[in-house]
């Protein structure tokens, strides 16, 4: 059975959350922001002096990066579940580090193979697989398993997800144009979207 969600249902509901908890996602944007911001500058310092400690550094900052994003995926889902949600999620994800970024990498290289047949098959299966993350950091789910289970979920539901997407990137350009100001409610409202829309997923796919 196909797969079927509201998207304006899903934007909808994250402009609610959005509202409620403006000022916590505002100080989530600012801290994921500054970790970035921050591993870019002490890089940049550093590589003038040794290209052994960048290198080291660069890797270090990686896997940073890496968890923060993972906790950013789950802040969202708190949110989503209406669940007490802290900052503190940003980084207590180190354990999982491993096999997300192994994840990242066949999952760049199913894409990256789509792409080569003809590129379609590669929006297909970008769209089919996005949801590995996701499974990883609710479920901590094996590198295979979080693979599956996005294509599980997204059965049936891939065009959906398409207009979906295509429908963040323009509600996100006119944030852009709203004096970048507007950026600051249209990406976490893209946040919440896309983490309500997994959990929609889910409860679809048990149906």
């Amino acid at each position: 059975m196909a797969a079927k969600f509201a998207i304006g249902e899903a934007i909808g509901f994250g402009w609610e959350i959005v509202k409620k908890r403006f000022w916590f996602l505002i100080g989530l944007l600012v801290l994921v922001a500054l970790v970035h911001i921050g591993t870019e500058l002490i890089s940049a310092l550093v590589e003038y002096y040794s290209p052994l400690a960048t290198l080291i550094l660069g890797l270090v900052f990686f896997v940073v990066t890496t968890v923060v994003h993972l906790g950013t995926l789950k802040i969202t889902l708190l949110l989503v579940d209406d669940k007490p949600a802290s900052y503190g999620e940003l980084f207590k994800y180190f354990n999982l580090f491993i096999r997300y970024a192994v994840a990242s990498i066949l999952y760049a290289l199913i894409v990256l193979g789509g792409f080569i047949l003809l590129i379609v098959p590669g929006i297909i299966w970008a769209i089919r697989f996005q949801f590995f993350g996701y499974f990883i950091v609710d479920k901590e789910t094996s590198i295979i398993d979080s693979l599956k289970k996005s294509a599980h979920v997204t059965h049936g539901a891939k065009w959906t997800l398409f207009v979906f997407e295509m429908a963040l990137i323009l509600l996100n350009i006119v944030g852009f144009f709203c004096l970048f100001v507007g950026l600051l409610v249209t990406i976490p409202i893209s946040m919440i979207a896309y983490a309500y829309i997994y959990r929609k997923l889910q409860l679809l796919a048990q149906a």
